[in-house]
């Protein structure tokens, strides 16, 4: 997809691609690319495993799926730089197993990351037993099956309450009763599942990150500002992560699920985080920093509690761990359970 151009894909199966940039996509300085009802599988690059974009007006995925797919460098599934707004959701799945981070966005004005799923395990049969070959069984214990319990319900009523998402998943996608497959240490990428640098605005609501993990970054989703940021521009950048689901992610020496470096505005609110761990650092499910020392972190009270259950860090934070400077927190906008770390529990 070259200079003024678009390109509208709906209803297709796309695999076996291969290229430098974009398996099957490569668009630069294009006016935009519209996709729906779309499968992208088994395709490889060196960047962007299946798409590629940059410079672009305009990237929409809605509707599809992305599975084994794979990059040497960055973005197994989808990388986007330097473009006016990248749109992701909703209906939008990224299944099975990834060894970089499977959707890099950088320095992108507005990206909205709307009813997506990412799951390790959940894919598809063929995907099953390749991560069955990996890993090794393990028979749940009655307190595990009682909190998978316990997240079954929260899936449920998450997925009644929003049908962007019901409309293609019940919870039963999510749990296919087979016992959990503990990964040895050496499949953890030192990447993030998502990474999303130095965005102007960015929204991700509705969602549903499980089972990723990464070695050095955050387990689920890393979000990144430069310092370069001190007194100009950061009035006019903001962030949001709304209505998600954070469940049974892992990092070994980032957060287990969530990591906000330098923010310049950035609220949550309506979030649920249970069984994210970090191995070896700091914040079970979220690490909050701000070397620029001007950062805003808001915790708001919306029409339910943000939820903290059973997340686990060896060093400090069991649940959410800053340094710098502290978010704000609305009375009555977070419930902590049973969090556990060294260091302060919560």
């Amino acid at each position: 997809v070259g200079v003024d151009s678009t390109l509208s894909i709906q209803g297709s199966t796309l695999e076996h691609g291969y290229g430098q940039h974009g398996g099957c996509i490569y668009a630069s300085s294009g006016k935009g690319i519209s996709i729906d009802t779309s499968v992208f599988r088994h395709n490889e690059a060196s960047f962007g495993g299946a798409i590629f974009t940059s410079y672009l007006t305009t990237f929409k995925v809605k509707n599809s799926d992305f599975y084994q797919n794979s990059s040497s460098q960055s973005g197994d599934d989808i990388l986007i730089g330097n473009g006016d707004e990248a749109i992701i959701g909703p209906g939008v799945s990224f299944l099975g197993e990834s060894d970089l981070t499977r959707v890099s966005v950088e320095a992108t004005t507005k990206v909205t990351i709307k009813g997506i799923i990412m799951d390790r395990l959940q894919q598809t049969q063929e995907g099953n037993e390749n991560e069955q070959n990996r890993g090794t069984k393990q028979e749940l214990s009655e307190t595990d099956l009682d909190e998978q319990n316990q997240t079954k319900q929260f899936i449920a009523k998450y997925l009644e309450q929003n049908p962007i998402l019901n409309n293609r998943y019940t919870y039963k996608d999510f749990f296919d009763e087979s016992p959990a497959v503990v990964f040895p240490s050496e499949t953890f990428s030192d990447k993030s599942p998502i990474v999303i640098l130095d965005g102007t605005n960015i929204e991700i609501s509705h969602s549903v990150f499980r089972n990723q993990r990464s070695a050095s970054l955050a387990g689920a989703l890393q979000l990144r500002w430069l310092n370069g940021f001190d007194n100009v521009g950061r009035e006019n950048r903001s962030a949001s992560v709304d209505t998600s689901f954070f469940i049974d992610n892992t990092s070994i020496d980032g957060p287990g699920a969530l990591d906000l470096e330098n923010p310049p505005q950035l609220t949550l609110v309506n979030n649920t985080f249970v069984r994210n761990v970090s191995l070896q650092a700091k914040g079970g499910a979220i690490d909050f920093s701000c070397p620029s020392k001007s950062c805003e972190v808001n915790i708001k009270q919306g029409t339910s509690t943000s939820q903290f259950t059973n997340n686990i860090s060896k060093q400090a934070g069991g649940a959410f761990y800053w340094s710098d400077i502290g978010p704000k927190i609305d009375e009555g906008a977070i419930a902590f359970v049973d969090n556990f770390s060294n260091f302060g529990p919560n």
